[in-house]
């Protein structure tokens, strides 16, 4: 950690709070916990004064307590949209090199921590640096394998290993349900672990129905609404089934290549060390690999998909590979390891895998497409013939340096990847100045109404693909035309003029009102 933590603070905090608002779940997020602030009522989820019944069971309620304690204390500002993040991230940090570390030592722990720092993925899109729920599901997810599988090895209690699945019930309440499977599908299935499972579900009876709570409240509080926001959560995940099975597989194969680029390659590579090492006990060997197996499918199986869900599959996968790394280095390499590791580095050079636009200050998350193909003048048959020219000369190198080649072919392939993923995300820390279009808006009305100069209804919003944008900057004080903009009604929405207090017909004018921290912006 001391080795890795300057880097992290580097990738995950340096001028987190320059650019603004990214995505239309910042703006969300943000605007529920500011209305808890400003109107006391920590158990109501509403958006810009519409009630979300949805989001009140699916997103509810520990970040937007967090936030909303972030924005009592801190201030309404870009810092507060997505320093939860940052910290959670660390912390996932922190639990990669933990878990390697305890497996397979201190140059595991290093490679590990490593390749998760550079995962162009979870630093940027739905990540570190943004202001979502991602890096949190991440930390309690990961959390949550450590302990069920330290309370296997040790005969300990599961009541960590249920309170992360409470954490995660009030993050993101549907994916409670993929540790509860996994320990499950574990305890009934490895027969060493079957005497635990009754006190895995004692444990559960006892800590799981804390998540409940929350829930029960808002089912009391919104009755009649209740149903509809459940029902909403149902039809996300069900859908029409036009979008689940293969189709979706090789959705999420394609990101993972793609989001932790070129360390992705090594993941088959670390899965089939990780499953030969002899250092690894059976649950925890199984633990590591099943947990992300069971996210992948619930995600494959289900109709709605967004690249960045799979963010919490990349820390399990930087600890296998960099075990798998550790133990790579320790035995004499096989003929098929080195055409394994020749192909690696050939393919991380020569393949060109990454989304759409690099800059993720100025794209929405959903908007970013995935790119795959060679770079200038390289393609399969240099490819192939590259490969075959360096499995040859580390086949000679095996001849003549058996003892020495593993770990110097470990440390050097962990370098090559970490060093080619590390550029790829510094590059996303350009242009960090970054406003949007709307975020530039808002800073010019709010300095004509200062200075008492009029507006000239209609003003035409820029195109922000997301309603949640429009409303967050603009919802509370201002009358939005045409904000829903089907596919058929292109037109851009537009400001109508203020919103008139209720019963009274004077406008309400509340320049003050503290929108984003920016440089030059007007209070």
């Amino acid at each position: 950690m001391l080795v890795l933590v300057p880097f992290a603070l580097g990738i995950f905090f340096f001028r987190l709070g320059s650019y603004s608002l990214v995505n239309g779940d910042e703006a969300f997020y943000q605007a529920v916990a500011e209305a808890m602030v400003d109107s006391g009522d920590w158990f109501t989820v509403e958006f810009r004064g519409v009630s979300r019944p949805r989001d009140a069971f699916l997103n509810a309620p520990f970040h937007y307590w967090a936030r909303a304690a972030l924005i009592t204390v801190f201030g309404s500002n870009l810092w507060t949209v997505r320093i939860l993040s940052a910290l959670f991230s660390t912390g996932v940090l922190g639990l990669v090199c933990w878990w390697a570390h305890r497996l397979a030592g201190f140059y595991a722990a290093l490679s590990a921590g490593g390749l998760f720092l550079t995962t162009y993925q979870f630093v940027y899109i739905h990540g570190a640096r943004t202001g979502e729920l991602e890096p949190l599901v991440a930390f309690f997810l990961l959390l949550g394998a450590m302990t069920f599988s330290r309370a296997l090895e040790r005969g300990s209690s599961f009541i960590p290993h249920h309170l992360c699945i409470v954490a995660l019930l009030g993050l993101k309440s549907p994916l409670a349900l993929i540790p509860a499977l996994c320990d499950l599908a574990l305890l009934i299935g490895f027969p060493a672990a079957r005497t635990r499972l009754w006190d895995w579900l004692k444990s559960a009876l006892f800590v799981i129905p804390l998540g409940l709570i929350w829930p029960l409240i808002q089912v009391w509080e919104m009755r009649e609404e209740a149903w509809s926001g459940i029902n909403s959560i149902i039809r996300n995940v069900n859908g029409k089934g036009r979008g689940s099975g293969m189709g979706n597989a090789g959705y999420y194969l394609g990101w993972l290549l793609a989001g932790a680029f070129p360390w992705s390659l090594l993941v088959p590579f670390g899965c089939l060390h990780w499953l030969r090492s002899s250092r690894l006990g059976a649950p925890e060997r199984l633990v590591a690999l099943v947990y992300p197996l069971g996210l992948l499918l619930f995600y494959i199986a289900i109709d709605r998909k967004m690249s960045w869900y799979i963010n919490p599959l990349y820390p399990f996968f930087a600890v296998v590979v960099g075990v798998g790394l550790y133990e790579l280095g320790t035995r004499r390499p096989s003929t098929w390891v080195l055409s394994s590791v020749a192909t690696i580095v050939v393919l991380a050079f020569l393949l060109e895998v990454h989304p759409s636009d690099l800059q993720f200050q100025t794209v929405r998350a959903r908007g970013v497409r995935l790119l795959v193909g060679w770079r200038a003048g390289a393609g399969p048959l240099l490819a192939g013939a590259l490969a075959a020219l360096l499995t040859g000369a580390l086949v000679l190198a095996r001849r003549f340096a058996a003892s020495r080649l593993a770990p110097i072919l470990a440390a050097g392939l962990a370098t090559i990847v970490v060093s080619l993923g590390g550029a790829r995300v510094a590059g996303g820390l350009l242009n960090l100045d970054y406003r949007s279009p709307l975020a530039e808006l808002r800073l010019e009305i709010d300095r004509k109404l200062l200075a008492g100069e009029p507006l000239g209804f209609p003003l035409t919003l820029p195109a922000a693909r997301k309603t949640f944008m429009e409303r967050y900057y603009f919802g509370e004080e201002f009358e939005i035309e045409g904000e829903n903009g089907s596919r058929r009604n292109r037109k851009l929405p537009r400001l109508m003029g203020f919103k008139r207090t209720k019963g009274s017909s004077e406008t309400e004018e509340r320049p003050d009102r503290p929108w984003m921290n920016h440089p030059g912006r007007v209070r």
